[in-house]
């Protein structure tokens, strides 16, 4: 079996479980997973894609979530895939996985499991302008 280019978002799956959370609380943490490995939108569909038909089927999705091991019941993988698949065709298009993820909340998630310099990248502020005070970065490698 092909290794998946996904790992869970910290270092040990336990107390990151989304069980009984609903489906955007799920997207936020497959937002996460995605963010945390560095992966963009688009290799993240790939990675998600498994049968590699250029879609996300409910199976797919299902196959990579139990991968990503964080313990979704059956009911709330299917209502992540429903909210993923917009036009309800039974499937998840890449853009319809552009949309919905580009609406999740990937850097909070990542914050409350203490990974902040992660979570910046997702929309990190312009560097201060000439003069501000920057010894907050004495000691550390810039």
């Amino acid at each position: 079996a092909e290794q998946s280019a996904l790992a869970t978002v910290g270092v040990a799956t336990t107390g990151v479980s989304t069980a009984g959370k609903g489906p955007e609380e799920a997207l936020d943490m497959v937002a996460a997973c995605l963010q945390y490995n560095q992966l963009s939108v688009a290799e993240g569909f790939a990675s998600f894609d498994m049968d590699e038909d250029g879609r996300v089927s409910l199976d797919d999705l299902r196959q990579a979530l139990r991968d990503l091991e964080l313990g979704l019941t059956e009911v709330e993988v299917r209502s992540l895939h429903g909210l993923l698949d917009e036009d309800r065709d039974g499937f998840v298009s890449e853009g319809e996985w552009a949309r919905v993820l580009g609406r999740a909340r990937a850097g909070d998630i990542l914050r409350s499991r203490g990974l902040e310099a992660l979570a910046e990248t997702e929309a990190a502020p312009p560097p201060p302008a000439g003069g501000e005070d920057v010894s907050e970065l004495q000691g550390e490698d810039v």
